[in-house]
């Protein structure tokens, strides 16, 4: 039996003016800023809005629960993120397919029978939120410094979109803005150093 969805109102908990992994609770452990932030903000959600220079499937795995109250809420989460996605993911993305992406998706899950439960997981959870039309991705390109051009997508050069912030918004329209170090991924919410 899983836990009832807490009140979409975010003013219902307790938030800290900042998250960092470097920061310590009373007890002297370092946050965790996936249980302390970020899926009690998605538990609350109706909308989220996130620009992130990486994103990975592994970041719905990791936060599945708060993704999911999204989901049953029927709520939407729209995403840009940095264009360092599977060429084939951004062109159906790009196409505006969501048919062809899910296909894609759902091949790549036979596939990931010896990959642990939280990636199956990930990719699962991302190929149903975009055939519910639950999931908006936007793919942000580059533009080169210098002349203004387009660069291509497997190009090194120039840098890459490096851009991380969200908003998260409740049933009552009250929104939650944050900015920092992290990216959409499971490495950023569980392992590395992020504010």
């Amino acid at each position: 039996m899983s836990e009832p969805l807490p009140e979409s109102d975010l003013k219902q908990h307790g938030w800290r003016r900042r998250y960092a992994t470097s920061s310590t609770d009373q007890s002297g452990e370092g946050r965790d800023l996936l249980r302390s932030f970020y899926i009690p903000a998605l538990l609350r959600a109706v909308r989220y809005d996130r620009v992130a220079g990486y994103f990975r499937s592994s970041a719905l795995a990791a936060a599945s629960r708060g993704f999911t109250a999204i989901l049953q809420r029927e709520g939407t989460v729209r995403l840009i993120a940095g264009c360092d996605l599977a060429p084939h993911d951004v062109q159906a993305i790009l196409d505006g397919n969501t048919n062809r992406l899910e296909q894609h998706l759902e091949g790549e899950l036979d596939k990931l029978d010896a990959e642990p439960e939280k990636v199956r997981r990930g990719v699962e959870l991302l190929a149903h939120m975009i055939a519910k039309g639950r999931l908006e991705i936007r793919v942000a390109f580059r533009k080169h410094a210098e002349t203004g051009e387009p660069i291509l997508l497997d190009s090194s050069e120039d840098g890459y979109v490096h851009e991380k912030w969200g908003i998260v918004t409740d049933g009552f329209g009250q929104r939650l803005s944050f900015s920092g170090s992290m990216n959409e991924s499971a490495a950023a919410l569980i392992r590395n150093a992020e504010n």
